[in-house]
């Protein structure tokens, strides 16, 4: 937590700040996943594009999204990557 952040929660108490801080930050992450799953399912191979850097792609897609606890399994992550080609 940044100096100005503690400084401007230091007369809350934990359970009050930890209420405030997730007020603040879920919209944001809640953002962040939206927009990550919806470039993955955009996704799509062009024509005449190489399909290694498109797998590439489409495997940072999935680590972003596993990063922002957006939970599927391998077997839907590989039929999203053979439906973008």
């Amino acid at each position: 937590m940044g100096p100005e952040l503690a400084k401007f929660y230091e007369e809350y108490r934990p359970n009050k700040m930890a209420l405030d801080l997730a007020g603040k930050f879920h919209k944001k992450v809640r953002q962040e996943r939206f927009e990550g799953v919806k470039a993955f399912m955009a996704c799509k191979l062009n024509e005449g594009e190489s399909i290694c850097p498109h797998v590439q792609k489409m495997q940072r897609y999935t680590e972003q999204l596993h990063n922002l606890n957006v939970s599927f399994d391998d077997e839907l992550a590989i039929d999203m990557v053979l439906n973008s080609l």
